[in-house]
């Protein structure tokens, strides 16, 4: 790889890595209670009893495949920033990888537990669907707080 390639390389990752922390953050971060995303999608859908307990079985499903690819994000960080203690970097490009791979599932799990939110949706609640598809837009940006550069 010449200079330039690596150079290039490594801004790719760092800017992969900066999409994915802000992804996670979205879930991670910006529930203020468990159910506050939950009650608001239920009332903006005008979900019925029968679909709303549909999607707690939904969300159910969704939060654990998600601790169980955030687990694997961490074993791969830790991994990744542990070769820093020492001089060998040999590894660090299939941590990359391993870790982009994994960001790959997210955002894939993400999806699908929308489209099956969406499946759920009877066709007069789909532009209420809609509304929500704008918000989650809105909630995934990155949101710009005084004193922190990097967000």
């Amino acid at each position: 790889m010449t200079l330039l390639t690596k150079t290039k390389f490594w801004q790719f990752a760092a800017v992969f890595l900066l999409l994915l922390n802000l992804t996670q953050a979205f879930f991670q971060m910006r529930r203020p209670d468990g159910n506050a995303l939950k009650n608001k999608v239920v009332k903006i859908l005008q979900l019925d009893a029968a679909q709303t307990a549909d999607y707690e079985k939904l969300i159910e499903q969704h939060r654990m495949d998600i601790q169980a690819k955030d687990a694997a994000m961490s074993v791969a960080r830790r991994q990744l920033y542990a070769l820093l203690s020492g001089d060998d970097y040999s590894a660090k490009d299939s941590l990359v990888q391993q870790i982009g791979v994994v960001q790959t599932e997210i955002e894939q799990i993400h999806l699908s537990h929308f489209q099956a939110l969406k499946s759920l949706c009877r066709p007069e609640q789909k532009a209420g669907f809609q509304q929500i598809s704008e918000e989650m837009l809105q909630f995934l940006s990155p949101k710009r707080k005084p004193g922190h550069p990097r967000q």
